[in-house]
């Protein structure tokens, strides 16, 4: 049973934030939102500018953090396939 937990935590995550990531970068109002609203985005905020964020945030941050969720999310799905066809 344990042999699940990893795997299972890496599909599930990767699902979460892909689709979490996905649905910001296809809707900027969404995006304007959160950038307003987290704590995290603050400092960056603070920092360069709400508007050099905003572009920085779809250039870089986003297009990034799709590819690691997608990298999680394919690692789950390959270790949890792995352990059922062992099984």
């Amino acid at each position: 049973m344990e042999i699940y937990v990893i795997p299972a935590m890496a599909f599930l995550g990767g699902a979460y934030f892909l689709w979490r990531n996905l649905r910001l970068f296809r809707n900027e109002e969404l995006l304007k939102h959160d950038l307003s609203t987290n704590p995290k985005a603050e400092f960056w905020v603070q920092k360069l500018g709400f508007e050099k964020t905003l572009n920085l945030t779809k250039k870089v941050f986003l297009p990034l953090g799709l590819l690691v969720s997608a990298g999680m999310f394919s690692v789950g799905v390959w270790g949890l396939l792995a352990i059922l066809r062992v099984q």
